[in-house]
């Protein structure tokens, strides 16, 4: 069923791309904001299980672990860190080799369920993870040392909620946060702030990015990227808690 279901949105959205080029703007429009919908809510039941399986190939997706790893161990051992949306526990090995202390946060059951499976095989303690939202994390102020956020800024959520968000990571952190961003590639001239129902999905400059991230309490130290994508212009990028 799961495959019906991605190849059915594939075919949908390539129908789409090939079409507005074509027609009248006032048509095109609609089809264009259509693509801009977050994905959000998507990884339940069986996409939860295979969510790694169909992923774990792709260069970005090793890229990402890559960048994570290289930044983690700049940060040094012994941290607590919050993953949101933890998903998998897809970087648990990296939280385990540096004994990190481990809490995750994610809408999906079942994707929770998969990660107390990994936690059991590569954490030294019982992680802490629980049901809930980004856009209000169930957590204090300066709770965690790292906040970690990877694929679900730019196209999970609109750009209003990914704004709540980033909000909330400066928020619980007391330290650092590590993002997932896609970013306007460089050449192209500085568009319009997305709408905040559409999705970031590298709409924004770097000088936007910046702006975005300093207006919600976070600075840039470090950029890794790009990643090797055929179509995204992604980063993995450092930031310190301002005044943290």
């Amino acid at each position: 069923m799961s495959f019906i279901f991605r190849a059915r949105n594939w075919v949908r959205n390539e129908l789409i791309r090939r079409v507005l080029p074509i027609v009248p703007e006032r048509i095109s429009n609609v089809f264009r904001h259509s693509l801009d919908r977050p994905f959000g809510n998507r990884y339940y039941q069986d996409r939860a299980s295979d969510y790694d399986q169909l992923r774990e190939n792709q260069p970005s997706w090793l890229e990402e672990y890559r960048a994570l790893q290289e930044i983690a161990a700049e940060l040094g051992r012994g941290l607590s860190v919050l993953d949101v949306p933890v998903g998998s526990g897809r970087f648990f090995p990296v939280y385990g080799d540096l004994g990190w202390s481990v809490s995750g946060l994610d809408v999906s059951d079942e994707m929770l369920e998969v990660a107390r499976s990994r936690a059991d095989d590569v954490l030294a303690s019982t992680p802490e993870l629980m049901k809930g939202k980004a856009t209000a994390l169930p957590f204090s102020d300066s709770e965690y040392d790292v906040v970690v956020c990877f694929r679900f800024l730019q196209s999970i959520v609109s750009f209003g909620d990914a704004k709540r968000v980033i909000s909330e990571i400066a928020r619980v952190s007391k330290r650092y946060a590590v993002l997932h961003l896609d970013v306007r590639p460089q050449g192209l001239s500085e568009g319009s702030y997305p709408k905040l129902r559409e999705t970031m999905r590298g709409k924004l400059t770097w000088l936007q990015v910046e702006h975005l991230l300093r207006s919600q309490g976070l600075q840039i130290q470090k950029k890794i990227g790009p990643m090797p994508h055929e179509s995204k212009n992604e980063f993995v990028v450092l930031c310190t808690v301002k005044d943290g």
